[in-house]
């Protein structure tokens, strides 16, 4: 079979296709490390909130919006407009907690 038929049935490139003929495995996949949220510190909070809500009536229960602004109110995360009207949301720096 040649290599571009290879190629073809086991979809990979040309370059896989010549190291499997050489007799070299592949390298493994490196492991990446998860990142850590940007809400991690507010999970305690928003837990507590939601855990509060069932006792509420319909109307008083919190929307995502609602929590998110609970948080920016209570100073739990800063939020800095981006160019492009987004909101970048992260944890308060102590320079900015003043």
């Amino acid at each position: 079979m040649s290599q571009r038929a290879l190629q073809r049935k086991r979809d990979v490139t040309w370059r896989t296709v010549r190291r499997t003929l050489d007799g070299r495995w592949p390298e493994p996949r490196r492991q990446h490390r998860r990142r850590e949220s940007r809400l991690d510190p507010c999970k305690p909070l928003i837990d507590e909130i939601l855990r509060a809500d069932p006792d509420a009536p319909a109307k008083q229960r919190h929307t995502a919006q609602r929590i998110f602004d609970r948080l920016t109110f209570d100073g739990a995360i800063i939020v800095t407009p981006l160019r492009n009207g987004t909101a970048f949301t992260g944890r308060p720096s102590p320079i900015t907690r003043t």
